[in-house]
């Protein structure tokens, strides 16, 4: 067995991050077993020695099953019981109904959950009027919306019933989150990297975020709340984002917002606060 390399270099959304660490690179011997060939590609694959340095060191996030720390890779998690009770499963690994989380809501109807397994979906996500739960499975540090496109839509009247739920967004485009005389409900997500709105909020808008991470975005207005809207920002944390207007937060013209148990740390503006 060859010692493996793996190093990654991406770019995902506005700009480079630095990706050793926790998530950094891998220069040793995985030590893998038994590889299953028998013409049946449900059971093909390797198995991680007993004394493989990547048993139980993946994401502390994501458990085994048994509640054990899982390994480094994409496997770890029970699978099976994060999607109970979903009506549509969204899974880049081709084990769900659709490899994109656009086309599962165009199947889907007010009421149904939406649930996306972990990976990076570079497509804009249009709520499009419908009252549905998107929730990322395994949780917001290993679920992204990114690329190059918009990130989520909610501007045709949905009501706090439209949520969006563990999944972190990271995009290129001109906003991560666009919000125009909706109401939708945001809970425990990250807006990351967005070079410009992180969250563009607009025109009696009133949605609600909660335990949400706001983190290193940057542009003119990254979080963006404008003419009569009423958003409230529940336990959110606004960590580091740089901006030439009101770098944590930027209200105007006749908006109301509602801040509660929110911190703010290091972020910089070089005007209006």
């Amino acid at each position: 067995m060859h010692a493996v390399s793996v190093t990654s270099d991406a770019v995902c959304g506005g700009a480079a991050t630095d990706r050793m660490g926790r998530h950094g690179s891998l220069s040793v011997d995985p030590q893998v077993n038994s590889v299953v060939v028998d013409r049946d590609p449900n059971d093909d694959g390797v198995a991680l020695a007993v004394t493989s340095p990547c048993s139980d060191t993946g994401a502390i996030e994501v458990p085994e099953a048994d509640g054990s720390r899982s390994d480094m890779g994409y496997t770890g998690g029970d699978l099976g019981g994060d999607v109970a009770g979903a009506d549509w499963v969204v899974s880049q690994w081709g084990d769900g109904d659709t490899r994109s989380i656009a086309e599962a809501l165009s199947w889907a109807s007010s009421g149904d959950l939406i649930v996306v397994q972990p990976g990076v979906y570079e497509e804009t996500v249009d709520y499009d009027g419908l009252e549905v739960t998107i929730r990322g499975t395994l949780g917001k540090d290993v679920t992204y919306i990114g690329g190059n496109s918009g990130g989520l839509n909610w501007d045709n009247g949905e009501t706090a019933d439209a949520r969006l739920e563990s999944i972190s967004v990271w995009t290129a485009g001109s906003y991560g989150m666009y919000i125009v005389s909706s109401d939708p409900t945001i809970s425990d997500c990250r807006l990351l990297y967005n070079s410009s709105f992180s969250a563009y909020i607009y025109h009696y808008a009133n949605p609600v975020f909660e335990d949400t991470h706001f983190y290193r975005n940057s542009g003119s207005y990254p979080q963006y709340t404008y003419y009569y809207t009423q958003p409230t920002f529940r336990r959110c944390r606004f960590e580091e984002n740089v901006s030439t207007h009101g770098a944590g937060l930027y209200v105007d013209s006749y908006s109301d917002v509602l801040v509660e148990s929110c911190s703010f740390e290091g972020n910089y503006a070089s005007s209006y606060g």
